[in-house]
C-alpha cells in the first residue's frame, strides 16, 4: 500500500512542467547589499556591547534613566540599545578667581585673587547632583573665601596668610565633599591694597626702620663708650702701654709724607695725666733749641 501511495505522488510530480530557474543581475546585487548591511549591524550590536574607559575618566552606567553601576578603567560590558554610558573626568581642575573685592574684618578693602585645584573624587554623586561642576565650585569657593576674609584682619592676612589659606580650604572641603569633589590645595596669588592705605603702610614701615636704625647706633655708641673706658683704664695703669700707643698714632701720622712731626721731650706722662700745657711748654722749648745752631749758621 506504501508503495501505491509514493506511486501516485511521483506520477503527480512528474504531471507538472518544470519551471525554469532563472536570477536577474538586479536581485543578485540587492541579495548582497542587504547581506552587507545586515553584517554590518550586526558587528555594531555586538561593538555597542563593549565600553571602554579610559585611565583618567570614570563611566557611570544609566539604564532607561536609572543608574546601576560605576565602570572603572579598562574593558567593560553592558547591554546594547539599553545602556548608556556617561564619562567623567577625574584630572585635577585649576579653578581661578580673578579679582575679588572683599572687606576685612577692621574695614578696608581689598582686591584678592586667588586659585583652587579640585578634583572629582565620586563620579556618580557629581554627575547625578551637580549641573556644571565648575561653575558650582566657583561659586562656593568665592562665598567661601569672602566670609573667611571677612573675618579676619588686614594685618592677621597680611602677616599669617596661610592660616588664612588653611581656614578657606577646610571650610571649602566641607561644602564641595556632598557633591563628591575633593579641594587639593589653595593659594591667595595676590593682595592688592587701596593706594592711601598702600602709603599709610609705607610710612609706618619707614619709621618703625627709622626707629630701629637709631637704637642700633645708640647701641653701638654704647658699646664704643664701654670699650674706650675699659681701654683708657687699661692704659693708665701700664705708661709703658701709653707710650707704645703714642709711637703707634705717630706712625698713622707719618703715613703722609707731607705731616711734620715735633717730638716733646716732656714726660707722655704728663699728657696723659691732663698736663697738655706743660707737654707744650717743652715741646716748644726743644724746637727752640734745635733751632738755634740752624740760625747761627744762616747769620755767619
Amino acid at each position: 500500500m506504501l508503495s501505491s501511495i509514493l506511486q501516485t505522488a511521483e506520477d503527480a510530480y512528474y504531471q507538472f512542467p518544470a519551471v525554469p530557474e532563472t536570477t536577474s543581475p538586479t536581485d543578485t546585487a540587492v541579495f548582497w547589499i542587504i547581506t552587507f548591511f545586515v553584517i554590518i549591524c550586526g558587528i555594531c550590536f555586538i561593538a555597542s556591547a563593549f565600553a571602554i574607559i579610559s585611565a583618567e575618566e570614570r563611566g557611570v552606567v544609566y539604564r532607561f534613566g536609572k543608574v546601576i553601576r560605576e565602570m572603572g578603567p579598562g574593558l567593560n560590558t553592558k547591554i546594547p540599545l539599553i545602556d548608556r554610558v556617561e564619562r567623567v573626568n577625574m584630572w585635577i581642575t585649576t579653578l581661578t578667581l580673578e579679582d575679588q573685592a572683599l572687606i576685612t574684618k577692621d574695614s578696608v578693602s581689598i582686591t584678592v585673587r586667588a586659585a583652587a585645584l579640585y578634583r572629582i573624587i565620586d563620579a556618580t554623586t557629581s554627575l547625578v547632583n551637580v549641573e556644571d561642576v565648575q561653575s558650582t565650585t566657583s561659586q562656593l569657593a568665592q562665598a567661601t573665601m569672602r566670609r573667611v576674609i571677612g573675618a579676619h584682619d588686614l594685618s592677621q592676612i597680611l602677616e599669617h596668610g596661610q592660616t588664612v589659606i588653611d581656614a578657606i580650604k577646610t571650610e571649602l572641603e566641607a561644602r564641595v565633599s556632598a557633591l563628591g569633589l575633593d579641594i587639593d590645595k589653595v593659594e591667595l596669588l595676590d593682595i592688592t591694597l587701596p593706594a592711601g592705605m598702600q602709603r599709610a603702610m609705607g610710612r609706618v614701615a619707614e619709621t618703625r626702620r627709622e626707629a630701629d636704625a637709631q637704637v642700633i647706633a645708640a647701641q653701638g655708641e654704647l658699646e664704643g663708650a664701654t670699650l674706650l673706658a675699659q681701654a683708657a683704664e687699661a692704659l693708665g695703669d701700664n705708661p709703658n702701654a701709653v707710650r707704645l700707643r703714642e709711637l703707634a698714632t705717630w706712625r698713622e701720622i707719618g703715613a703722609d709724607n707731607a705731616t711734620m712731626i715735633v717730638v716733646s721731650n716732656g714726660n707722655s706722662a704728663e699728657v696723659v695725666a691732663g698736663n697738655t700745657a706743660a707737654a707744650t711748654r717743652g715741646a716748644l722749648a726743644s724746637a727752640a733749641a734745635d733751632a738755634a745752631p740752624v740760625a747761627d749758621a744762616i747769620d755767619q
